[in-house]
């Protein structure tokens, strides 16, 4: 298993994952998927790791979904709903 731990501030460092999302035309359901992740100032979700690897998202309920696992996406602060909609329009 590999573990990268990044840290960082600012809507700038998820504007690479807002294209994509926006270009692969799935903002409603990340929309969803995120609201619903979204617990006490914490955003944590999933993203299939081979899909990431060719620029794609693709969204995880769990780790073992997939044959190469996931990336755990870990987004802590206040405004995550602002967030998820920036994320999303």
């Amino acid at each position: 298993m590999t573990i990268l731990h990044g840290e960082g501030s600012g809507r700038e460092l998820l504007e690479k994952l807002r294209m994509v999302i926006r270009s692969r035309r799935i903002r409603a359901a990340a929309r969803s998927f995120m609201m619903q992740r979204i617990d006490d100032g914490i955003l944590v979700f999933l993203l299939n790791k081979q899909a990431a690897s060719v620029g794609k998202v693709s969204f995880c309920e769990n780790a073992q979904e997939t044959p190469l696992g996931a990336i755990k996406v870990t987004i802590k602060g206040e405004g995550l709903r602002d967030l998820v909609e920036w994320l999303t329009e």
